[in-house]
């Protein structure tokens, strides 16, 4: 594989740079070794107005000064998160999705090796209709946290996905959860957790990123990083902070839960940039969440240094274990209290689990995932090609 079309239906632009800036690192981190990348990215300029505003073509730049050509076409689209007359939107925006991606690729000069999607829906279900017509192997990586399944229908996922390349999920869990299913062989489906850039999440100096957020330099601080809502659990943390003796909370987020008690005395929203500040700002790392493809938050925490504490549940399995975590009943507010004391107050412990955490990320940084992406990739294109 030399090159690489990324088919998505979010991507950061100037109105919404935060939307999705992991994808935007992939994308990067595939330009960085080697490969020619494009992102496609219709926006639905019903939905938003200021949409219009955005260039056809836009051209972006890595860290290492390497190139991606971005193409915005616009279209329509109802999204997929709010249902109409009881039904799924999801079908009306893969159409325009996959519409609008087919008619910039025809337009390349040069077809791209493989296409790829992220997220089953609208994105997976697009570039594998693409990947049949124009006759590219395409691929898409399973993340969701909720399940898309449902608006498609097991079946018409079946169909769609008959003749997909390859599944990258991001957990054995959804790995399983697919399968299980019956939408796709368990042989197209390979995991690979979700990554971190390592030039940005790494230990800094606590007292300069304390500094920096206004925090006490002498206190134990619990961080939170995720939406403020119930099923990141935020209030969780708060009721159970309300009992923790000798140490903060501080949040990073926003939603419509807003954190709250005498022990919390940081909640607000942060730039993407200023996360590796947060986290190497705090000495402990709580997320009591209900599902998750695989957690982002997670593993860049890991990556600063910090022992979690989150869900003993199966999407955690594969980037956590005891020596880096503590696991518990994301709904047993004593669970919560009970992890967040113990590493509170007993630093050694604590200090333990910090080694942990980094020793666990050192697998998982962007550039190795990215890489392991593509030997992935080389090889079911291989196999797709001598199918097809």
């Amino acid at each position: 594989m030399n090159s690489i079309c990324f088919v998505v239906n979010k991507y950061p632009n100037e109105y919404e740079p935060y939307m999705l800036v992991f994808l935007q690192q992939l994308a990067w981190e595939f330009a960085d070794i080697g490969k020619t990348v494009t992102v496609i990215c219709p926006l639905s300029i019903n939905l938003n107005k200021k949409y219009k505003q955005i260039p056809y073509h836009t051209v972006e730049y890595t860290s290492k000064k390497n190139k991606v050509d971005v193409f915005w076409p616009k279209t329509f689209g109802l999204g997929q998160s709010h249902y109409i007359l009881g039904k799924s939107p999801v079908g009306i925006t893969t159409y325009f999705l996959e519409k609008s991606a087919e008619r910039v690729i025809r337009s390349f000069e040069n077809k791209p090796d493989v296409i790829y999607g992220h997220f089953m829906a609208p994105s997976g279900i697009a570039v594998a209709r693409l990947g049949n017509k124009l006759n590219i192997p395409a691929f898409f990586a399973l993340g969701e946290s909720h399940n898309t399944i449902e608006q498609f229908g097991a079946k018409r996922a079946k169909k769609e996905l008959e003749n997909i390349a390859g599944i990258i999920a991001v957990s054995t869990y959804l790995k399983n959860w697919i399968v299980k299913a019956g939408v796709v062989e368990k042989d197209k489906v390979e995991v690979f957790p979700n990554g971190f850039n390592s030039d940005r999440f790494k230990k800094y100096e606590k007292e300069k990123a304390r500094e920096y957020l206004g925090l006490p330099k002498n206190e134990v601080l619990v961080g939170f990083v995720g939406a403020f809502n119930d099923r990141k659990g935020v209030l969780r943390v708060c009721e159970a902070m309300d009992r923790v003796k000798g140490a903060k909370l501080i949040c990073a987020g926003k939603g419509e839960q807003k954190p709250y008690g005498d022990n919390c005395i940081f909640a607000k929203s942060l730039k993407p940039e200023e996360i590796p500040l947060f986290n190497n700002a705090a000495d402990i790392f709580v997320l009591p969440t209900l599902q998750e493809g695989c957690s982002n938050a997670i593993v860049e925490a890991m990556a600063c240094g910090l022992p979690i504490i989150s869900s003993d549940r199966s999407f955690n399995y594969d980037i956590l274990d005891d020596k880096c975590s503590i696991m518990v009943d994301p709904m047993n507010i004593d669970e919560i209290y009970d992890a967040i004391q113990k590493l509170v107050s007993d630093e050694l412990y604590r200090n333990e689990m910090s080694e942990g955490a980094l020793r666990k990320a050192a697998s998982l940084t962007l550039r190795n995932r990215t890489y392991n992406i593509m030997n992935y990739i080389d090889k079911r294109a291989g196999v797709w090609k001598s199918e097809n």
